[in-house]
């Protein structure tokens, strides 16, 4: 895989969870939406969310309840920095800058990475969360008015 092969805009197709003993979750719903940029000079920047996420009752963001942030909050992911390939590994680190998690900034996530018919495929390293051990596996495809293809 070259550099050229991911640079552009890629939109979210399906994000799924799961666990070493077969779990599955889906922490976007089952209709997710976002994107992904991957910018020739090392740039990136991603945006997940659950795409049937409820607005706020208010339209004063002040007058937001608890519930209704603490719901926003597991609803949504972004997250922006740099990235490199190493294309012998099949894998790509995202060094990551600023984001929702405040834990993640000056952090470096390597994800392994596959393209196949047009669908390029992130998946994460194994980790723990709650008492189970887990993947997650993100797909994105290229939307049709992609202007941000590298030069071929």
């Amino acid at each position: 895989m070259l550099k050229q092969d991911i640079v552009g805009v890629w939109q979210l197709v399906s994000c799924e969870g799961k666990s070493a003993d077969g779990q599955i979750f889906l922490p976007y719903g089952s209709n997710p939406t976002g994107k992904l940029i991957y910018t020739q000079d090392g740039h990136m920047s991603v945006i997940l969310m659950n795409s049937t996420r409820p607005r706020f009752i208010s339209e004063d963001i002040s007058q937001a309840s608890s519930d209704e942030i603490s719901s926003a909050f597991r609803s949504f992911d972004a997250y922006s920095g740099t990235w490199e390939l190493d294309s012998n590994s099949g894998k790509i680190e995202h060094a990551i800058e600023a984001g929702r998690i405040p834990n993640w900034i000056g952090a470096s996530h390597p994800r392994f990475i596959s393209i196949l018919d047009g669908l390029l495929t992130l998946s994460t390293e194994e980790f723990s969360m709650g008492e189970r051990n887990w993947r997650v596996y993100v797909s994105w495809r290229r939307p049709h008015n992609n202007r941000m293809v590298a030069d071929r």
